[in-house]
């Protein structure tokens, strides 16, 4: 255990070890306030759950908006409004909050709690400058699930040209969230070879067999991908339909 012997006897030591001790369930409406942006993070987590247990979303979302509460205090403030799985709409989150921590909390509990009406505040984060807000966006639009995002998608694959595998990934699940392969078929005629990859994963976690469509793909790293995807597949069991001249396998979808 690691301690610091200077700070003992702190003040700030002093009050946490009280609030550890004695809990926070008596604790005034404007203490738990104060409390949500406390300096030490079991702290900020009790006022949270305290919050959360008293099953009222108006003070957190309260907090969640002010700009003059602190940044920990308002992303704590949000996730006590995901676990409250409070009814909201999109316009009582604060997605396009100057404070780009906030903007991704906000987009992840957007998401979490699946809010119809979210996805156009939600497209726009994904030309965000931040890329943790692109990344949150992305997931969010994928549990949203709404077709719409489907080109915004697209276009963060393609923009992102494989160069960060952390929005990459958000972007695949995005894609396959939309639960539309036949939307993303298409996307083997796309000039970007990162955007049809991302097709290519997307329809593999939908086990669509539309993918075969890509095993012809003049890119080598999109035909090793659609291969892999049949040939790991453990939920859909594949068998050749045809063969031609070419050795152009084509595949159907056999359920067990």
């Amino acid at each position: 255990m690691l301690d610091d012997p200077k700070t003992s006897g702190s003040p700030l030591r002093r009050e946490v070890q009280g609030l550890l001790r004695d809990g926070l369930k008596t604790h005034t409406a404007e203490s738990l306030a104060r409390l949500l942006g406390h300096a030490d993070q079991r702290i900020r987590l009790r006022a949270q759950f305290e919050w959360v247990r008293r099953g009222n979303p108006a003070p957190l979302l309260t907090t969640a908006n002010d700009p003059h509460a602190s940044t920990l205090a308002r992303i704590h403030a949000l996730w006590g409004l995901g676990q409250l799985r409070a009814p909201l709409k999109a316009r009582q989150l604060p997605l396009a909050d100057p404070e780009a921590r906030v903007r991704a909390q906000a987009a992840k509990v957007a998401g979490d709690l699946r809010i119809k009406g979210a996805e156009t505040a939600l497209i726009r984060r994904l030309r965000d400058e931040n890329a943790r807000v692109r990344f949150q966006a992305a997931l969010a639009l994928g549990k949203v699930g709404n077709a719409s995002a489907l080109g915004a998608l697209v276009s963060l694959l393609e923009d992102n040209a494989d160069q960060d595998p952390f929005l990459r990934h958000a972007a695949t699940l995005g894609l396959s969230g939309l639960q539309r392969p036949e939307l993303l078929a298409p996307l083997r005629q796309h000039r970007s070879v990162a955007v049809r990859i991302g097709a290519v994963v997307a329809l593999r976690r939908l086990a669509s067999p539309l993918l075969a469509g890509f095993l012809n793909d003049p890119h080598p790293r999109v035909r090793r991908e659609a291969a892999i995807a049949v040939h790991d597949d453990g939920h859909v069991r594949w068998q050749p339909l045809e063969v031609d001249a070419a050795r152009d396998v084509r595949l159907r979808r056999i359920r067990r």
